[in-house]
């Protein structure tokens, strides 16, 4: 019983982490483990994870445990609100949305 539930777990994280929608490949460059950390952040972080749009994620200048990018999200009247910035910290790990890279 405890194993079907586990399996049904994991199904409905992979077709999860496939809902988000990013714009360019950036997020093919980025390891695996960081890909993982930053879906688990953003199911937390934005009001419909699930419709999120990314764009341009990339290494910070000289910084390799920091990423920077656009997220596109919907608000809770289920509105776009349009690309604004966002800085992801991978070894804290945070995401800080309408913030700048540094």
């Amino acid at each position: 019983m405890k194993t079907a539930a586990i399996c049904a777990g994991f199904t409905a994280l992979a077709f999860s982490v496939g809902a988000q929608e990013f714009k360019d490949a950036s997020f093919d460059s980025v390891p695996d483990n960081d890909k993982a950390t930053f879906l688990s952040l953003l199911l937390g972080t934005v009001s419909d994870p699930f419709s999120t749009q990314v764009l341009r994620l990339k290494p910070a200048e000289g910084r390799s445990d920091r990423y920077c990018g656009f997220l596109n999200t919907k608000n809770l009247n289920g509105a776009y609100t349009g690309f604004k910035p966002f800085l992801f910290v991978t070894d804290q790990p945070r995401l800080y949305l309408d913030s700048e890279c540094r």
